[in-house]
């Protein structure tokens, strides 16, 4: 679900939230949940007006499942950035433009 709502005719409050959930034969249920909220700058209103720069902070959580499951060195491996931690949040600035 990506909600979008436009300010101004250059100002866009972008909020994002994801859940996924697998149910394997074996290993349990794997589940993760992320929320976004991304201030953003566009060339218009429009959902798809582009270019636009985004700020964004995501915020996610999941269970050890997904985290058994995942890829050694990957950032939801006990071994990738977050550790043993079943949460962990980013924040960076995304360019998007189309041509």
């Amino acid at each position: 679900m990506r909600p979008v709502y436009a300010f101004t005719e250059h100002f866009k409050l972008v909020a994002e939230y994801g859940h996924d959930q697998i149910r394997p034969d074996s290993g349990g249920k794997r589940k993760l949940d992320k929320f976004t909220i991304a201030p953003t700058w566009s060339v218009g209103k429009g959902f798809l007006t582009r270019p636009e720069v985004r700020l964004y902070y995501t915020y996610a959580k999941w269970n050890r499942a997904a985290q058994l499951a995942a890829d050694d060195g990957t950032a939801l491996s006990d071994t990738g950035a977050y550790g043993s931690a079943l949460h962990g949040s980013n924040a960076g600035v995304q360019l998007e433009t189309w041509w």
